[in-house]
């Protein structure tokens, strides 16, 4: 009998997945009968009996026989069931009265119920749903706008109720129901019943087939004059497209859409995310078309939206694109153009900080590539006017930052810190103005971090609050090597030595990260700031040497490197060669530490030897380069940098002759500049 049971119960529920005009419904449907006849006849009062009988009266009512159905019902009672089976009976029962036209009916039951019983399963607070959904239907049908809206707010009241009360699958269902209700009573019951099934189908994980349902369903809307409901199908639409990485089709789709209803209230996002996904395409293939679909999609979007609070979201998007090119003098007008009050101001105000340092940094990097006095005066000049805008400009943006003792965000601290940095490597530090820029951000990380960080959520994503903790963590530590470099600069070399001291209670590799680039941070201090700088770096390496084993490999690797850097900064460049050639010779794909060598070989050394081994060491990062590509154009600088200095004038024309012919951009504007100051220079020495 089981066995029989499980196969009519199989046969009925195939059933409800087909057509109901479908020849094969009819024949499992009675198939299904068939067998759970044979259970239904069985011994009375045995739960077997009882389960089949409930499943032939619903064989019943799906063959279109709600007589029998009720027989079979009013069989079960009879044998006075346990509780869990007559609310079957009440729920087949229900369903019959629904199957009928009689909602008001099946409602009354259901109310009957609930007088008598003080709790109501699952499966019946949906039924009763199900009567007011199907009243609400019958009130629209006849026009009785003020019941139908009654219905509905009964409706979705009692799918709170419902939520309350069961939960879980039931209460998902109920809510699931009144959904679709409210969509039928705004879009139509047609219009509705294509969005349930690409919402259906986009939930179920089939994204090619809910593509297809959603542009159906705005077709539909379309024809129907309804332009905001085609529009917001539209939408999801693409950013179905967006979400499941197709962003060559997700800018399509939400272009045409900004197009197609300029007048919605949306139409800026929309072209505005068709050009943020050009942009994502750029990213992928960075090639000159990607970049110069993305930039006419935001030069477009910032003429024609020019009222909309996109408008800025454009040139922020923008001033990021020229940034990465390299082109900080365009990107820094454009975040310039991101008013206070706008959602980008804070990222805009970091990236202003960004392009001032960029300025300053090729203006300094083309004094020093520049032999002649008189370029230098000039270039000296541009750059004291350089650092004297970024400076003022800076400062009144922190003007306008919480006071003391309000913290302040991750991105105001980041302005300050590399205002910071701008004021140590100015011609005339400002070690005063750039300590107490540091002060302000150590007082906000500690108000910050000693705040105990929120539970990660159950997914394992971070929280955003996590994520600004984390980010906290690499700007204290180069606000750490900046109050090292401000305290020895103002001759603090106490107070450096004891901030140096402190860190050896921090783990190693805390200690690791402050001391690693702190050479590198100094290097543009005055040349007794960076010798006291090297010489605390130096001791500092040497404790940590003696916690060796408390890093990792990778880290020791590091400690190499920091020694290797603090033996150049402390004056004893020899040794530090030798150890920087060593860790060469450990890691020849290392590039980096390669290119260190090269710098201190040219810089520092100057020999003919160190320039004929820092050329040696330039070539080989020239062929691991792919040519034209800027670390490829930086390398060849060097090398023929170190060619005109080894005096081989011919070889060095020859090779910037080349470089020109290839690559005319020479790199771009900070690389142009500095072979345009190359060639000067060989022309000076022919």
């Amino acid at each position: 009998y089981q066995a029989r049971y499980h196969l009519g119960a199989a046969l009925l529920e195939q059933t409800k997945a087909l057509p109901d005009d479908s020849p094969d419904r009819t024949a499992a449907l009675m198939d299904a009968e068939a067998w759970l006849k044979q259970v239904a006849g069985g011994a009375p009062g045995e739960p077997l009996t009882w389960n089949g009988q409930l499943l032939l009266a619903e064989a019943s009512r799906l063959r279109g026989d709600p007589k029998h159905a009720e027989r079979l019902l009013v069989q079960i009672e009879n044998d006075k069931p346990p509780r869990e089976v007559a609310d079957r009976v009440t729920a087949e029962r229900v369903r019959l009265l629904l199957a009928g036209g009689r909602a008001p009916d099946a409602a009354e039951l259901l109310a009957d119920y609930r007088r008598r019983h003080t709790a109501v399963p699952g499966e019946l607070q949906f039924l009763n749903a199900e009567a007011l959904a199907a009243m609400h239907e019958v009130a629209t049908t006849g026009g009785d706008r003020d019941l139908s809206r009654r219905l509905l707010m009964a409706l979705e009241s009692y799918v709170g109720q419902a939520e309350r009360e069961v939960g879980g699958y039931w209460a998902y269902r109920c809510q699931r129901l009144a959904e679709t209700v409210r969509a039928k009573e705004r879009y139509g019951p047609a219009l509705a019943t294509l969005i349930d099934r690409a919402r259906m189908l986009y939930a179920s994980g089939r994204v090619d087939q809910a593509l297809a349902a959603y542009a159906s369903a705005q077709s539909a809307a379309g024809e129907a004059s309804q332009p905001q409901t085609a529009f917001e199908l539209g939408y999801t639409r693409a950013s179905i497209e967006l979400e499941s990485g197709r962003h060559a089709q997700a800018a399509g789709s939400f272009r045409a859409l900004a197009e197609q209803f300029p007048a919605a209230a949306q139409a800026p996002d929309a072209h505005l995310l068709a050009a943020w996904c050009l942009g994502r395409v750029y990213e992928q293939t960075a090639t000159k078309e990607n970049r110069l679909a993305y930039t006419q999609a935001l030069t477009e979007h910032r003429d024609r939206f020019a009222d909309s609070p996109t408008l800025h979201d454009a040139g922020w998007m923008l001033g990021l694109l020229e940034e990465r090119r390299l082109q900080a003098t365009a990107a820094l007008k454009l975040y310039r153009t991101v008013p206070p009050e706008h959602r980008r101001a804070p990222a805009a105000e970091v990236g202003i900080a960004r392009c001032h340092e960029a300025i300053l940094a090729r203006l300094r990097d083309v004094l020093r590539s520049t032999p002649e006095a008189d370029r230098q005066r000039e270039i000296g000049s541009f750059l004291e006017s350089a650092g004297q805008e970024a400076v003022g400009e800076l400062t009144r943006l922190a003007g306008s930052f919480p006071a003391p003792p309000a913290p302040l965000s991750l991105e105001e601290a980041e302005v300050g810190l590399r205002l910071a940095r701008i004021l140590l490597s100015r011609p005339i530090p400002d070690y005063a103005h750039a300590d107490q820029r540091l002060e302000r951000i150590f007082q906000s990380g500690e108000t910050l971090t000693a705040t105990a960080a929120p539970a990660a959520p159950s997914d394992g994503s971070s929280s955003p609050a996590a994520a600004e903790t984390a980010g906290w963590k690499p700007l204290l530590r180069t606000a750490a090597q900046l109050r090292i470099v401000s305290l020895a600069g103002q001759g603090e070399f106490r107070r450096a030595e004891d901030l140096v001291r402190s860190l050896s209670g921090s783990r190693a590799a805390d200690v690791l990260g402050i001391l690693d680039g702190l050479g590198e941070v100094a290097r543009d201090a005055a040349e007794n700031t960076r010798f006291h700088v090297g010489q605390l770096q130096l001791r500092a390496a040497a404790e940590l040497e003696q916690r060796r084993d408390e890093l990792s490999p990778e880290e020791q690797q590091q400690l190499e490197l920091c020694l290797a850097e603090a033996l150049v900064a402390g004056g004893q460049s020899r040794e530090g060669i030798v150890r920087y050639e060593r860790i060469v010779a450990a890691q020849p794909r290392n590039a980096r530490v390669r290119q260190r060598l090269a710098e201190v070989l040219v810089d520092v050394c100057g020999t003919r030897e160190c320039l004929d081994k820092a050329r040696q060491h330039w070539r080989r990062l020239e062929s691991a380069a792919t040519p034209g590509t800027p670390e490829w154009m930086e390398a060849r600088y060097h090398t023929a940098r170190c060619t005109v200095r080894l005096g081989e004038r011919d070889d060095a024309g020859k090779l910037l002759a080349i470089t020109r012919l290839l690559y005319p951009d020479l790199g771009g504007e900070v690389l142009r500049a500095r072979f345009e100051a190359l060639e000067r220079e060989l022309n000076d020495r022919r």
